[in-house]
């Protein structure tokens, strides 16, 4: 059994009532695998019930402030959790799988000193993210491809992702943040089971037509823009007027797989 939980879903704006920065999780086998870490991802999952113990990977898209600012409070948070429980991690270590050098060059110095009297309980090993698969084990395999989000790079070096993820036979294509919707293509290719997109930088009717175009068989939108924070009614009503199943998520919302 495989199961995705939204723990953030909002847009880097202000804050908003029951609405944090962007940030999911994939659970399956027992194992967790995290997608950005937007503010207060980590306090969400642990109140929840979410075993911080059997985090294996984090996967960030791109170093935008809504998308990395709870990444510090998840490291320490899961180092909390061993010294508390007086457990190990299966190898000691959480991979972490960074956009560009400059991210984790910065990330490194904080990750190896803050609360230096855990550090040791537990490693953050970096992950290289390039246009290829970036992890595959018997739980899950990730791929990635650059976007044009951010600048385009003058040292060939991308710093905005999107990501292929498959689990339990399903195909899952996450936007991260998206210049043009027709960057998400090869990783759609035919179809996908399951399209989670941005809506922080496109409009509903765009992602609904784009979605049903690329054979994408659910849709959900993410990282909300003011679109749908303001009127989140007649997005959903969008939703139920599209050819595919299609629906906007809320923090919490959980999908099996």
């Amino acid at each position: 059994m495989a199961k995705l939980t939204f723990l953030g879903t909002c847009s880097g704006t202000e804050p908003f009532d029951g609405m944090h920065h962007t940030s999911f999780i994939i659970e399956v086998n027992g194992n967790v695998y995290w997608f950005d870490a937007g503010e207060s991802c980590s306090r969400n999952a642990f109140l929840n019930g979410v075993d911080m113990l059997a985090v294996k990977s984090i996967f960030i898209s791109h170093p935008h402030v809504d998308h990395i600012g709870g990444l510090f409070n998840l490291i320490l948070l899961m180092r909390q959790q061993i010294w508390r429980q007086g457990k190990e991690l299966e190898d000691g270590k959480v991979r972490l799988f960074s956009p560009c050098k400059a991210l984790w060059e910065h990330m490194k110095p904080l990750i190896d000193t803050a609360d230096a009297n855990l550090f040791k309980v537990m490693s953050v090993e970096n992950g290289i993210i390039s246009d290829s698969v970036i992890f595959e084990n018997e739980d899950i395999k990730v791929s990635a491809i650059h976007n044009e989000h951010m600048e385009i790079p003058e040292d060939g070096e991308w710093k905005s992702y999107s990501f292929l993820i498959e689990v339990n036979g399903r195909k899952i294509v996450y936007s991260g943040d998206i210049k043009r919707l027709s960057e998400l293509a090869p990783l759609i290719g035919d179809g996908c089971d399951i399209l989670i997109c941005e809506s922080g930088h496109h409009k509903v009717t765009d992602i609904i037509e784009y979605a049903e175009k690329s054979n994408a068989a659910h849709l959900i939108f993410n990282h909300h823009g003011r679109e749908i924070i303001y009127d989140r009614t007649s997005a959903q009503k969008l939703c139920e007027n599209a050819t595919c199943k299609a629906e906007v998520a809320y923090d919490g919302m959980e999908l099996g797989l």
